[in-house]
């Protein structure tokens, strides 16, 4: 099983085992085919930890990602409408037009 990666529901339950104090670390280690540094890492990242934590943990992860990488496309979309301003479409729109739609004023309450 060496170089297995493991979901984190088995790393607590492996941990757990080892809480229950029936065998030593490293019969549990053998047991399981990982490291003793292994066994300690898993411990200091998921020590004390339930499985529902660590499935709750792993859904915060993955919203937060998501939240991330929509956070990133709208700032992305917005510097591009900074820039747009910038330059003029070429219209005969003049400045009173833009601050009549309020973007700049928008652009700059965010800061950008």
């Amino acid at each position: 099983m060496a170089g297995k990666r493991r979901r984190e529901e088995e790393i607590v339950a492996i941990l757990r085992e080892a809480e229950e104090g029936n065998v030593g670390v490293s019969e549990i280690c053998r047991k399981h085919g990982i490291a003793d540094v292994t066994f300690y890492k898993w411990r200091k990242r998921y020590g004390g930890v339930e499985k529902t934590e660590v499935r709750r943990l792993r859904e915060l992860e993955k919203e937060n990602t998501e939240l991330k990488k929509a956070l990133g496309e709208h700032v992305i979309m917005l510097n591009a409408t900074k820039e747009h301003l910038k330059k003029g479409d070429g219209t005969s729109r003049g400045q009173g037009d833009r601050a009549h739609w309020g973007v700049e004023g928008h652009l700059a309450a965010t800061g950008l």
